[in-house]
């Protein structure tokens, strides 16, 4: 009988560069980095890759379903090993991290603002990195 492996990884994903800060009735555009935005992989095996859940927890206000097909495909790109249904992620809720979207090219002020969706594909592969890393980890 095979014993359970445990495995963690973590990412920060924040960015110096201003950013759309959703989560409010108007427009707020980062001005630095107060606290880190991190990710964090936990995966749980029951042995040789059977029966695995990975649970990956993002600092963001909401994980649409487009960020965890981008954060998969990157996954099964670095390693197809890792089953695609055990990735769960969930989010942190906070209101404090930047849109992974189409947004404005600049605020109303003139700023301009880092592309949503450019910085998802950076999420995605400090996501994905994290994700295999846990699962590399795996010990009992």
């Amino acid at each position: 009988m095979s014993r359970v492996k445990f495995g963690w990884a973590m990412r920060e994903y924040s960015t110096e560069l201003p950013v759309l800060i959703p989560g409010q009735s108007y427009i707020r555009v980062s001005e630095g980095i107060h606290d880190p935005l991190c990710i964090t992989a936990l995966c749980i095996d029951g042995g040789e890759g059977n029966d695995s859940v990975i649970f990956c927890s993002v600092d963001i206000s909401s994980l649409y379903p487009v960020y965890i097909e981008e954060v998969q495909n990157a996954v099964a790109r670095k390693n197809p090993n890792i089953p695609r249904h055990a990735i769960i992620m969930n989010s942190t809720h906070t209101h404090t991290a930047m849109a992974l979207y189409k947004t404005p090219e600049k605020s109303p002020d003139g700023v301009e603002i880092y592309p949503g969706l450019e910085y998802l594909k950076v999420f995605a592969d400090l996501a994905s990195d994290a994700i295999c890393e846990a699962w590399d980890n795996r010990s009992e």
